[in-house]
């Protein structure tokens, strides 16, 4: 991780709008300096590995450079629609980000959390396959035992049941999810 106060940037050595060749070159370039092999400092190498491992993967940048525009110290000194010209820049449609949103949007988006928790009628729903096919198991089985062909059958029939479950409750999930 960057010391403190000091951003990925910094530890590159870039300005933020740079695009993602000069971006590698400065880190191959640290990385020479600063590996532990060339005589380098062990703590500087980790905290360049975070910065690239960040800042080298272009949507971990974006996420980045919303986190430092949204940072308490106000807005970066740094404007995210530098990046235009890269890959990395290419963000919600328009080059850069759309920063009209608010923060608290913003902020939303960039955690881990989901942005709705599943109702307990849609958790029940998803069990629905695995009850039906161990219901063709417990049929197969009592069929096997019982040497029925009728439950042998129903142990086919409720397998087939489970399989169309299975491949129907991504679009139905997906259909219901469209209505709210």
């Amino acid at each position: 991780m960057a010391a403190p106060g000091q951003s990925h940037y910094d530890v590159l050595g870039v300005r933020p709008g740079v695009g993602a060749r000069e971006l590698r070159r400065a880190y191959l370039e640290a990385a020479r300096r600063w590996h532990p092999d060339a005589g380098g400092d062990a703590e500087s190498m980790r905290r360049l590995n975070q910065a690239w491992s960040v800042l080298g993967d272009p949507h971990r940048r974006r996420v980045y450079d919303l986190s430092l525009e949204l940072s308490p110290g106000g807005p970066a000194q740094h404007a995210a629609s530098d990046m235009s010209s890269t890959s990395a820049g290419q963000g919600f449609g328009h080059g850069r980000f759309d920063t009209e949103l608010d923060a608290d949007l913003w902020a939303d988006l960039a955690d881990d959390r989901p942005l709705a928790t599943p109702t307990d009628r849609a958790r029940v729903f998803t069990l629905v396959p695995v009850v039906v096919f161990g219901g063709s198991v417990a049929a197969a089985g009592a069929g096997v035992v019982l040497a029925s062909t009728r439950l042998i059958g129903l142990a086919g029939m409720l397998a087939f049941l489970s399989a169309v479950f299975m491949v129907a409750m991504p679009f139905l999930e997906l259909a219901r999810s469209r209505r709210r």
